[in-house]
Parts: structure tokens; C-alpha cells; sequence
């Protein structure tokens, strides 16, 4: 978890230009705007899911910065493997 506390999250990002977050995420860090994904893990409302999202953005340089392209989205499937296969 420290890791996460060392993660910035860019200050011109836009949470309404995020799919996957869950709108109740979406509102709370609007309002709150947390400079680091540890101070967004804290927040009631957003979930680790959530967190995961910002986290893949955030590290590929995509956090739904202005500088996009309009109507360019970036989406990010996860999958889940089964080690018994």
C-alpha cells in the first residue's frame, strides 16, 4: 500500500472524462481533488476498483488530460486469469 502513497495524480485531470469509474468516484474526487492515489484510497465512497482504474491511467500517461483529442478514449480492459487452468 505505501506504493500508492507516492503515486501523483495529475492536477489537471478530468474524472469526468474516465470511463470505468463509478459516478458516487466520480463526484467525491471532484470535490476533493487528492494529490496522490493513497489520499484517494481514503476517501468514503471510492472503491479499490476505482483506484485501479486511475492507477492504470495515471501510469500510461492518460489520466484524461485536457490534451486529448476530443472523443479520444482510452479503454482499459482487466481480466482476471485462472491459475488452475
Amino acid at each position: 500500500m505505501k506504493e500508492i502513497e507516492r503515486i501523483r495524480i495529475p492536477r489537471e485531470i478530468d474524472y469526468l472524462a474516465i470511463h470505468g469509474l463509478r459516478r458516487e468516484s466520480v463526484i467525491k474526487l471532484n470535490e476533493i481533488r487528492p494529490d496522490t492515489l493513497g489520499q484517494a484510497s481514503r476517501i468514503s465512497g471510492v472503491s479499490p476498483a476505482d483506484i485501479s482504474v486511475l492507477m492504470v491511467l495515471i501510469q500510461a500517461g492518460r489520466a484524461g488530460a485536457p490534451s486529448d483529442p476530443p472523443g479520444k478514449t482510452l479503454t482499459v480492459r482487466l481480466s482476471v486469469v485462472d491459475s488452475r487452468l
